[in-house]
């Protein structure tokens, strides 16, 4: 039998969002490393 308790729930919901969170994050400072150089790339193939 499965016993709920609704802190566990916060917990596992608060848990979540904190992921949640950091993905966003870490796809903001990805693309601000990455978008400039495979932009030169792309202009470098399309001038080619």
């Amino acid at each position: 039998m499965k016993i709920q308790n609704p802190k566990f729930k916060n917990i596992k919901d608060l848990s979540a969002g904190a992921v949640l969170i950091s993905a966003i994050i870490s796809f903001a400072v990805g693309s601000v490393i990455f978008l400039p150089k495979i932009y030169q790339l792309y202009i470098y193939i399309m001038d080619s």
